[in-house]
């Protein structure tokens, strides 16, 4: 039951964090740093993910591993974006951040493949 627990906040907080790019872009400021958004360790998800209380049979499952990439490949977009939005460039951020971008590409394959890997130990 950790693991689908530890996965719905995971998918829950990752969810808050279009909110948090729309209101940096819009104000040009944030409470977060890009040098730590683009930590994949720093979030309570990734200290959970790299840590001790993941199982080594969740370590195992297949879903571990790509969860993992996407993870860090989402911080990386994010404080990308971030960058953009602290820079005043609103219209590149919005760019970046919108319908068909890679951080919508990468937001959602990561949504899914953490509902996969909570699923797949039902």
């Amino acid at each position: 039951m950790l693991l689908h627990a530890e996965i719905n906040k995971a998918m829950t907080a990752h969810a808050l964090w279009k909110e948090r790019l729309l209101s940096a872009i819009d104000s040009g400021d944030s409470g977060y740093s890009p040098a730590i958004i683009a930590k994949d360790d720093h979030c309570e998800f990734g200290q959970w993910l790299y840590g001790p209380s993941v199982s080594e049979a969740d370590r195992q499952n297949p879903y571990y591993g790509s969860v993992r990439q996407l993870h860090a490949d989402f911080h990386k977009a994010t404080a990308e974006i971030m960058l953009y939005a602290l820079a005043g460039k609103k219209g590149m951020a919005h760019k970046m951040l919108g319908t068909g971008s890679h951080y919508a590409s990468l937001s959602g394959e990561l949504m899914r493949t953490l509902a996969r890997w909570r699923d797949s130990g039902r």
